[in-house]
């Protein structure tokens, strides 16, 4: 190697450098001296991974907004202590009918004629919402089947609105939940509902 004194380095015309984002491996560089070390820095600095910061950025607030998502549905879940069936649906007042327990808030309902097949309209009403409108029942054989999930834990109710009576009064709809019997009756100037519990949370049927 010829060592150049300072004066003869700096009249030695000096090399041009490659671009920020040239590979240093496919590039020659001139013969020369010992180089500054802030020279062979930028030589060798490698051009940060935009790609790769930006997906773990997606990532991360991903996941932060599903377990906020999460925590606000948990939340929201009310545990009702006493009935929250109204006294009156559409006009006619409501009777209890009696208290059901179930163990989830998803059940499986199914509704049909518990008599004789008469030509029997009803609708369904969960908690203020109607799950099942204006439905003529069929038979045991031919029941309706609803998949529905009640709002709260602890008291929900499920009400039968009749909009005729049918042949034969009164209209009678029977019901199972979860498989379990479940009998409603009403006409045309009374709504019967019953009790829907899902039991833990310190709540129970009385």
């Amino acid at each position: 190697m010829t060592w150049l004194s300072p004066a003869r380095m700096s009249d030695r015309k000096k090399p041009s450098y490659p671009a920020f984002n040239s590979h240093p491996r496919k590039v020659k560089y001139p013969k020369r001296g010992i180089v500054p070390t802030a020279q062979a820095n930028y030589l060798y600095q490698k051009k940060p991974n935009m790609k790769k910061t930006q997906f773990k950025t997606i990532c991360f607030f991903v996941t932060l907004a599903a377990a906020i998502g999460c925590t606000e549905e948990e939340d929201v879940i009310a545990v009702n202590k006493t009935s929250i069936a109204p006294t009156t649906t559409l006009g006619r007042p409501n009777q209890k009918g009696g208290c059901t327990e179930i163990t989830s808030r998803e059940v499986t309902i199914e509704v049909w004629d518990s008599g004789t097949i008469d030509g029997d309209v009803i609708s369904l009403i969960a908690n203020g919402t109607t799950i099942l409108n204006e439905f003529t029942l069929q038979g045991p054989s031919n029941k309706k089947v609803i998949k529905y999930s009640f709002a709260n834990n602890g008291f929900n109710y499920l009400l039968l609105y009749a909009h005729n009576e049918g042949s034969i009064p009164p209209n009678t709809a029977a019901l199972s939940i979860n498989g379990t019997p479940v009998t409603l009756s009403a006409n045309l100037t009374t709504n019967q509902y019953r009790d829907i519990v899902v039991a833990g949370f310190g709540v129970e049927c009385p």
